[in-house]
């Protein structure tokens, strides 16, 4: 199923998923999986806070009811704790381009 998201964190992900394609070392499903987890979080966190997902602004605090909705869910710790590695992993690209585009 393919969550409504806003054009911005769409646009993010379509960035995301070049530059996870570009670095050549993950499957395409790999790739589908962490666009989808991404995904799953954004038109969570739009749902949860009424605001657009912009990553640069998303308090970390964030992160534990997202957890508990994805417990409710009936995901296992080991299923979460890949979740969120695969956020944070998503949230690091983020700062890193953002740190790029400032410098140029």
């Amino acid at each position: 199923m393919i969550k409504i998201i806003s054009d911005n964190a769409e646009t993010l992900l379509e960035q995301y998923h070049q530059h996870l394609a570009a670095n050549g070392r993950l499957s395409d499903a790999t790739i589908g999986n962490h666009i989808a987890v991404v995904r799953d979080f954004a038109s969570w966190y739009e749902s949860y806070s009424g605001e657009y997902f912009r990553p640069g602004s998303v308090p970390t605090y964030v992160l534990m009811p997202y957890q508990t909705t994805l417990r409710e869910r009936g995901l296992n710790s080991v299923s979460i704790k890949r979740q969120i590695a695969i956020l944070n992993s998503f949230f690091e690209w983020v700062t890193k381009a953002a740190a790029r585009k400032r410098s140029t």
